[in-house]
């Protein structure tokens, strides 16, 4: 019987644990692309060098990488917890994207440009904001 509770306990903490580990995976994301965003404002605004901008989207995009090898890492054992993986998987995807189309539209160099890849950052940090709040608030 004292097995069976313990068995019951720990199963019943496997999905708040994938969430709680999403949850700060996607929260890592969300910190990585507003890291763009700045680098990128402060480009804008004549404030660092292309290289320093390029280097600070380099960086975030490595955070990003590192969060989508822990996510696609996670051992999930429900339906549940594979769609919440999958949810995370798509958004953290969506800012890596849109941090290597940064970096694509900087070394392209037009204003217009930049200016779009920034709005595509903004987009996708967003949806990951706001995927992050719901996982903390028990995402179904």
């Amino acid at each position: 019987m004292a097995a069976l509770v313990v068995i019951l306990a720990f199963s019943g903490c496997s999905s708040s644990t994938v969430k709680g580990q999403l949850e700060v995976a996607v929260g890592q994301v969300v910190s990585a692309s507003r890291s763009g965003m700045l680098a990128l404002d402060q480009y804008r605004d004549g404030k660092t060098l292309p290289s320093a901008t390029d280097t600070a989207l380099e960086d975030a995009l490595t955070d990003v990488a590192s969060e989508q090898a822990e996510t696609a890492a996670l051992d999930v054992s429900t339906p549940a917890e594979r769609r919440l993986q999958q949810h995370s998987t798509r958004v953290t995807d969506d800012v890596a994207d849109a941090l290597s189309g940064a970096r694509a539209a900087l070394s392209n160099g037009t204003s217009a440009r930049i200016d779009a890849a920034r709005k595509q950052l903004r987009k996708a940090d967003r949806a990951a904001d706001d995927w992050a709040t719901q996982l903390g608030k028990g995402a179904p």
